[in-house]
């Protein structure tokens, strides 16, 4: 790896740290992926830092690029078109974005979503070419057992949306506030504390309200 070193399975003298290089490792192994995978991303790949409230990327924009968080908080919208929107998701350390799209008049992949920072993030840039050389190495067995994972994913996906959908706006709050308290809580006296400080009309968006 260029002259770097492996400790516990991570690479020293990357700029991903250590933490990020194992949930890296965890996701692969979730997708049924090879570990060693893990040092094929971090050898190419571009690290940019956002500052806080920054536009990373917008809907339309090219879908060439996918990013992983490696620290900081990520707010992804739906934009509609009477030029409201809606909050999907708050994505953090260990999530991808960027990789849902959609092909345009033109034939190109393009954006689905917008990208604002919530807070000051750094993220891992990886081409879409790159990443598709790279399953290109593996065997047919592996790529079908990542197959049945990406149908299993967007298969759960839709199903949460659509019943999402159907729930009054108080069973919908219930719901985001879980899944906030999953993926960001701190567990206190009180309960579980959300690290992530979003406002009224940011978990209004999230519920579509």
């Amino acid at each position: 790896m260029d002259g770097q070193t492996q400790n516990g399975g991570c690479a020293m003298g990357s700029q991903i740290p250590c933490e990020a290089q194992h949930r890296l490792q965890a996701q692969l192994a979730e997708w049924r992926l090879p570990s060693h995978l893990t040092e094929e991303f971090i050898d190419h790949h571009t690290m940019v830092t956002y500052p806080k409230g920054f536009i990373i990327f917008l809907q339309g924009s090219p879908a060439d690029v996918a990013f992983w968080i490696l620290s900081g908080l990520i707010k992804m919208y739906c934009p509609q078109p009477d030029g409201s929107r809606i909050l999907v998701r708050v994505a953090g350390p260990g999530d991808v974005i960027g990789h849902v799209d959609f092909i345009d008049a033109k034939g190109r992949r393009a954006q689905v979503f917008e990208a604002h920072a919530l807070t000051k993030s750094s993220l891992a840039l990886f081409t879409r070419e790159h990443v598709v050389k790279v399953l290109q190495k593996l065997d047919s067995g592996t790529l079908i057992g990542l197959l049945e994972h990406v149908n299993t994913t967007w298969s759960n996906s839709i199903y949460t949306s659509a019943a999402f959908l159907g729930l009054s706006f108080r069973m919908r709050l219930e719901i985001v506030f879980a899944d906030l308290g999953a993926r960001f809580g701190v567990k206190e006296a009180r309960g579980v504390l959300l690290t992530p400080e979003l406002s009224h009309a940011e978990l209004a968006e999230m519920i579509g309200s």
